[in-house]
This record gives structure tokens, sequence and C-alpha cells, in this order.
């Protein structure tokens, strides 16, 4: 059924499911910081060190316009099976995506056909709504360039991760990657030209960095991960190297 909203999982639209769907409301609850609070002696207020964001939730409420019961419960099961996916989108967000798990699935009431239906989901590993598309910005060799990351989360919250490709051009026993605020250093090995240095995050956003496609995550020392802030970042490299810096926007 024809709606002005619309949701997507792994690319495929709800409404898809049942010709007799209708996707009624997205909704967004209201986003809480857990706050890690310092109290300052002989004064009022108090220092805030941390803020922590454990998780966010978005709930699809739909019908399902369908009078015959096997039938309702046959396409609130395909219901299920797609609310198993891992990438939201929602029409009310173009060009943004959250990477979910369900956290509650709909219940079916037999009687009441009619009755709205709900299912709802958190992200937690990323609580933070992600841009589809990837911005850049190429180096060269001991150079800088700005990145600019499109977003409105705070740095202090939280900074986007950043993925490098790197090709060297000539050869050296040191490198360093920096994104104005992280810097990575790569020493104790002999790069040579043409040699590709990566670094990028996994599914569960744990960094790896190879040479050649083989690990180096030894080989480094400064910061424990490449991370940029919402806004303008200055992002350089230091040695004989073309590099490439990759980062998607992060919005509340």
């Amino acid at each position: 059924m024809k709606s002005r909203y619309e949701a997507y999982m792994d690319g495929a639209a709800l409404s898809d499911i049942h010709s007799d769907l209708y996707v009624a409301d997205i909704q967004y609850p209201q986003v809480s910081l857990n706050n890690t609070e310092n109290v300052l002696a002989m004064r009022q207020g108090a220092l805030i060190s941390n803020a922590y964001l454990k998780e966010i939730t978005v709930a699809i409420v739909f019908s399902l316009f369908v009078y015959n019961t096997q039938e309702r419960n046959e396409a609130l099961q395909e219901v299920c099976r797609w609310a198993n996916g891992k990438v939201l989108e929602t029409s009310d967000r173009e060009n943004q995506r959250l990477m979910v798990r369900c956290k509650s699935y709909p219940a079916l009431n037999a009687l009441k056909w009619t009755d709205q239906l709900q299912v709802t989901f958190a992200a937690t590993l990323l609580p933070y709504w992600e841009s589809k598309s990837t911005v850049s910005a190429t180096v060269s060799a001991n150079g800088s360039e700005t990145l600019y990351v499109p977003g409105n989360i705070p740095a202090d919250e939280y900074r986007p991760q950043v993925d490098v490709k790197a090709t060297l051009t000539g050869s050296a026993t040191s490198v360093s990657i920096s994104t104005g605020t992280d810097i990575i250093t790569l020493s104790g090995l002999n790069f040579a030209a043409n040699d590709v240095i990566r670094v990028y995050h996994d599914e569960n956003l744990f960094l790896h960095i190879t040479l050649n496609g083989t690990s180096i995550l030894d080989k480094r020392s400064g910061s424990n991960d490449l991370r940029a802030a919402c806004g303008r970042n200055t992002v350089s490299i230091t040695g004989p190297m073309n590099a490439t810096f990759t980062v998607r926007g992060v919005w509340r």
C-alpha cells in the first residue's frame, strides 16, 4: 500500500513484502547520553569527563490489512525474516544508514487484524547514523590536505574511524599517517616502491594495518586508532607515498 514512509533493510523495502502492508510511522526515541561526572570541591556543578552512548533505537510501525489469518501470519513471518538484516535505511533520512540488530519483533493478534504492529531495531556497535557514501582526500608524499567530514557529532563524544590506502613511491624504513589528532607511525620495515599499505576497520570496527596484504599491526606506534572529527581536518603523511584517506560522516 502507498505510504509517505518507507524502511529498507539491506536494500529491500518493507512494503514490498505484501501489497497490503502499510508503513504507518518511523519513530526515533530521544537520545540521552550517560555522562561521567566529577564533582568539584567547594564549587557547584560538575566536570563531565566522559559522554557515553550505549545504543539508539528505531521503531517501524506498520499495518497488515490482510483479513485471511493464514495469509496474514505468513506475511508477518516474512517481516521477521526481513528484520534480521544489518543495514537499515529510512525514507526520511536520505543518504544515511544505520548498522542494526532487531531488538523486538512484531507480535501478531489474530483477532484484531487492523491493529498496528511494530518492529524495533537497536544500533549498539555504532550508535550513530552514517553517511551511505564516503568522503575522501588524496595526499602526495610528505604532504597534507583538508578532509571535511560531514555530520553533527561533537569531537569529544565521537570521531569517525578513517581508512587509508597508501602506495609507496620509493624506499623507506618508517612512514607516518596523521589525521591531525591521531597519528600512526609504521617503522622497522623495509618499504619499497609500489608497496601498498592499508589501514582499515572490519565490520566490528577493529583496526587492521597491512603491507601487501600481510598484517603489520605490530609495527605500529603512536595512536591506538585513526579517527577524524566531524568538520575540517588536516590529514598528512610523512614518507615517500601517495595516500587516500576515506571516512563516513556520522549523525545524531
